[in-house]
């Protein structure tokens, strides 16, 4: 196993660090899961804070390992602002960093295994592949490596120079995403990258055996926890899909009358009240986490010992 005394080894934990409200205690939690379980390797935390608050600064300026980058400041926003924040804190730990490896995080995930680290890149060199990545099949993707748990290596970086939101490649998305029914958001260019070039990557899929919702609260191969909502209103893209049926459905007299028998149908609601659900949700999840994040962890894997647990991740076959 690679351990922290090998000289070449360094691992740049990249995060582009946004709240909405409330972010004072995700961020106080993610600094010391990230700082408590990656005790194995050298590794800085290169943070974007371009839109963080004055308190949340100094938050990051007072935690040991964290560097905040001074970047341009973008007035794009959502998943375009995010990933291109992401694409230069990696080139920075790469290029200027020294970094063998870069991790990117959300700012409500992180790791919450011990020797995590080592782990996923002993497996990736066992398995042969320079990508190993968070896949929300429950959000519907497939072929998007998601930067809220995601591991890359300086080869696959320094030869295929891969982007978190790529510009300029609009035919080569376009095929991409016909042809792999993918959605674009932040991580889409590493995902093109990696079809583009036909290498294999390892997905971390949901590995929750008690769900408290179906996107919120997610753990990923045994190693990464994501909160998932708080940099964003509590609607997901799913829920306005709802809304849609349900008005189509709406529209539709008969089918509507017989509908209303349909304890499945009669379950839709529409956005207000499904962020209201969403944020009861969310309070739970906030006061679990609060009280006791590893129990919560072993509440949700159904475990009594978070480290006990391996990775487990499947490799993904190269595009063809």
């Amino acid at each position: 196993m690679i351990t922290k005394n090998e000289p070449n080894l360094k691992l740049g934990i990249c995060c582009v660090y946004y709240y909405k409200s409330e972010g004072d205690w995700v961020l106080e939690l993610q600094l010391k899961e990230i700082i408590r379980n990656t005790k194995d390797v050298n590794f800085v935390i290169y943070a974007a804070a371009n839109r963080l608050k004055e308190k949340y600064l100094n938050q990051l300026k007072n935690t040991p390992h964290v560097q905040i980058v001074t970047l341009p400041y973008l007035t794009i926003r959502d998943a375009e602002e995010h990933g291109q924040y992401l694409d230069q804190l990696i080139e920075y730990a790469f290029e200027k960093g020294g970094c063998s490896h870069v991790c990117t995080l959300d700012s409500d995930s992180w790791p919450i295994k011990q020797n995590w680290a080592t782990d996923l890149i002993k497996i990736m060199s066992e398995q042969h592949v320079d990508v190993a990545a968070v896949s929300r099949e429950e959000l519907g993707d497939h072929w998007l490596p998601h930067p809220c748990g995601l591991m890359m290596t300086k080869p696959f970086f320094s030869n295929y120079k891969p982007t978190m939101w790529p510009t300029g490649q609009e035919n080569n998305l376009n095929q991409f995403y016909q042809e792999t029914q993918q959605r674009a958001d932040t991580g889409i260019g590493v995902g093109l990258s990696l079809w583009q070039h036909q290498q294999p990557w390892l997905k971390f899929n949901r590995s929750n055996k008690i769900n408290d919702h179906r996107l919120m609260a997610g753990i990923y191969g045994n190693v990464f926890f994501h909160i998932g909502a708080s940099s964003r209103p509590k609607v997901f893209h799913q829920d306005n899909a709802w809304r849609s049926v349900y008005l189509f459905i709406k529209k539709l007299p008969y089918v509507w009358r017989y509908a209303q028998n349909i304890k499945q149908l009669l379950a839709m609601r529409l956005p207000s009240k499904v962020k209201h659900q969403n944020e009861a949700v969310y309070k739970n999840i906030k006061a679990r986490l609060i009280a006791d994040p590893t129990s919560y962890y072993c509440y949700l894997l159904e475990t009594s010992d978070i480290n006990s647990l391996s990775c487990t991740a499947s490799t993904t076959a190269k595009a063809q």
